[in-house]
């Protein structure tokens, strides 16, 4: 979809090339009126959601696939084509491949745009010396020259534009829904932004800890008050060089507000609309529950608030979404990484019984649903599954039974630190494989006994450090498999501090990015830019266009008998 930036001017492309596209513009002509430059403002709702579908996923009104040619000749068509691909969804644009897409936008399309500090409207270009203030490098858009855009490729100026940009084959009626959603798509500013601040809430739920509700506001607002201090002196530095002028202007001081959410979830959402109606803010900032998030999930989708890095071990991973991103897949991830290990240990646990055993409780249920989706995607069969009752202990006389067979079970144990009590018995042969989850065991992680640990694995979804030099290895333990934990990487099994830490390192991040265009979207687009972040309690924090969830991997460990808090790798960072 429009625009990546033109190349050098040239000849008008001949007849044969648009004969197909010139019907779509007369007609257009006719139903928008030559030269028409309607401002933007409100499209009509249902002709808004046709042109949101055709900008987002290349599908016509008509439910068709668009089409339409790049370099000349190559036939694209559909959503491997849509405008999100290059332009994004806040229509901000992007940079690949050394290749500039300009902003599709509203605010942007229907003013000129200059060749120099384009973002500098009215007075505030005035002040630039005409070198850098003229150069105009393209008129503004008009309804009918972005129709002839996105079907000819030919801007205001009558220039050709980058070929990689589709030529779509559109009727007239069709371009003109496109047309009047890019006149809507981030055409103000969105909620919760003034002149000088943005609003920011985040969310606590009424169980959290006093100490980890704490740990985590507190560091929010220690690096909130640090960016707001940036800005005292914008006025009288700003002036002193252009960038610095520039980026004055983009400078807003941040607020946070605390939404507390009380009681059943059941009544989460009316709370939720509660607070917004007071205080309808730019942006959820993180947020700190251990139940889970899917009700404050469906409310920002359904508002369209981006909510950034929630603290949860319990994300919604139903549907695609798009307003809530996440640090993992939480529990359901490490149950992935069980089913690639176990899978690539190939023959070794051929025809061995495996056995999944399930605690009634969320996170184990969703450790079971990604252990049975990772074992399907590898084309297994589905394991014996036993699913404890409320309240019901683990019996491992009756896991046995479940696991009797030919060889060695392999039991999954998708369960808390009760489960210690069954390892001794469960672990009794030497070929017995018995795994269990880190996150579920919690703070009781380090009581695993003694005499289970050469037969019990860990998925463990955090970082690994090497161990200084003075640390030996257990004996019999290879030096490069030997992994320290940093407990300086998280103050409690929860992670608050350094994960709220990784929230508003990240916000920054993508604030640099935006310049002046706060757009909710654009702010989920810029974290879909950025680079990648390996100074996490994660291995690797990335997100990449549209992606939802930053760290996409867990490793597999065991912990060596002895007091040491440390790990031996048995797997590589396992990513899905």
């Amino acid at each position: 979809m429009p625009i990546p930036e033109q190349t050098p001017r040239r000849p008008a492309p001949g007849p044969r090339r648009f004969l197909g596209v010139l019907p779509a513009c007369l007609c257009l002509l006719l139903s928008l009126g030559a030269g028409s430059q309607t401002p933007p403002g409100v499209v009509p709702e249902a002709e808004r959601r046709q042109g949101e579908r055709m900008y987002r996923e290349g599908i016509l009104p008509s439910g068709a696939p668009m089409t339409g040619t790049v370099r000349e000749d190559v036939a694209v068509e559909g959503a491997a084509f849509a405008c999100t691909s290059c332009h994004l969804q806040s229509g901000l644009g992007s940079v690949e491949g050394g290749v500039v897409t300009p902003p599709t936008n509203a605010e942007k399309l229907y003013r000129p745009r200059f060749q120099y500090h384009p973002a500098l409207v009215g007075e505030e270009r005035r002040k630039l010396t005409p070198q850098l203030r003229d150069g105009l490098r393209r008129p503004a858009y008009t309804d009918v020259d972005l129709a002839r855009a996105i079907t000819e490729g030919v801007d205001p100026a009558g220039r050709t534009l980058n070929d990689i940009m589709p030529r779509y084959a559109l009727s007239g009626a069709d371009a003109g829904v496109l047309v009047h959603y890019l006149k809507g798509l981030s055409a103000e500013p969105s909620p919760g932004v003034s002149a000088q601040a943005i609003d920011f809430a985040t969310i606590v739920t009424d169980e959290v800890s006093a100490e980890d509700r704490h740990d985590f506001l507190e560091v929010l607002r220690y690096r909130i008050a640090g960016h707001n201090r940036l800005g005292v002196d914008r006025d009288s530095r700003g002036y002193r060089a252009l960038a610095a002028w520039e980026g004055a202007l983009a400078f807003r001081e941040w607020s946070l507000s605390v939404w507390t959410l009380k009681g059943p979830s059941a009544t989460w959402p009316a709370q939720l609309e509660a607070h917004y109606r007071r205080e309808p803010v730019f942006a959820i900032l993180s947020g700190l529950s251990y139940r889970p998030w899917k009700p404050i999930h469906t409310f920002c989708e359904t508002r369209r608030i981006p909510c950034i890095l929630p603290l949860t071990d319990q994300p919604c991973l139903d549907g695609e979404g798009w307003y809530t991103l996440y640090f993992s897949k939480g529990p359901f991830q490490e149950g992935e990484a069980a089913a690639a290990y176990l899978s690539d240990l190939g023959s070794t646990i051929t025809d061995r019984p495996i056995v999944q055993v399930v605690a009634d409780r969320p996170e184990a249920r969703d450790l079971a649903r990604g252990f049975d989706s990772g074992w399907a995607d590898h084309g297994h069969a589905p394991v014996r599954t036993l699913r404890l009752r409320r309240g019901e202990r683990l019996d491992s006389r009756a896991i046995l039974r479940q696991a009797a067979g030919q060889g060695a079970p392999v039991l999954l144990l998708w369960a808390g630190p009760e489960a210690y009590v069954s390892l001794p018995a469960l672990a009794t042969r030497p070929e017995s494989l018995v795994m269990l989850s880190s996150s579920l065991l919690g703070r009781k992680l380090w009581e695993l006994p003694q005499a289970a640990r050469d037969r019990t694995w860990l998925t463990y979804p955090y970082r690994l450090f090497r161990p200084p030099a003075s640390m030996k290895a257990p004996e019999g333990t290879p030096k490069e498999t030997f992994s320290q934990v940093s407990l300086a990487a998280g103050d409690s099994h929860r992670r608050v501090r350094s994960r709220a830490f990784s929230v508003m390192k990240s916000m920054t991040e993508a604030f640099s990015r935006m310049g002046r265009n706060f757009y909710r979207d654009n702010l989920l687009d810029a974290y879909g830019l950025m680079m990648d972040d390996d100074e996490t309690d994660y291995e690797r924090l990335s997100f990449g266009p549209g992606q939802r969830f930053a760290s996409k991997g867990c490793y597999v460990v065991q912990m060596p008998r002895g007091p040491l808090h440390a790990f031996v790798k048995q797997s590589n960072w396992v990513i899905h």
